[in-house]
């Protein structure tokens, strides 16, 4: 567990970076529905709307994952900081 904290910063870009390309793969497959739907006139029913729910869940939890890394990181590094001012007090006082 401490090493994933090590590298949470990291870990949490991947987790913004899937989010990223989730959103594009969405904008592409919503032209694509458009392209079918009034151009083409070929739309299959039904297959859009189970495959964006399954999308939108996808980047729903890749945005919860790193907005709770974002906060989880937050408090690590306000708890090192008042860890590190006890110490310097400790060490002020001897």
């Amino acid at each position: 567990f401490r090493s994933l904290v090590e590298f949470a910063e990291d870990l949490l870009m991947v987790f913004l970076k899937l989010f990223v390309v989730i959103l594009v793969f969405l904008a592409v497959l919503l032209v694509y529905l458009l392209y079918s739907k009034f151009i083409a006139k070929t739309a299959i029913l039904g297959w859009f709307s189970t495959v964006t729910i399954g999308l939108m869940n996808l980047a729903m939890i890749s945005l919860g994952f790193f907005i709770i890394g974002i906060l989880l990181l937050n408090l690590l590094h306000q708890q090192n900081n008042r860890n590190q001012k006890a110490i310097y007090r400790l060490v002020e006082k001897v």
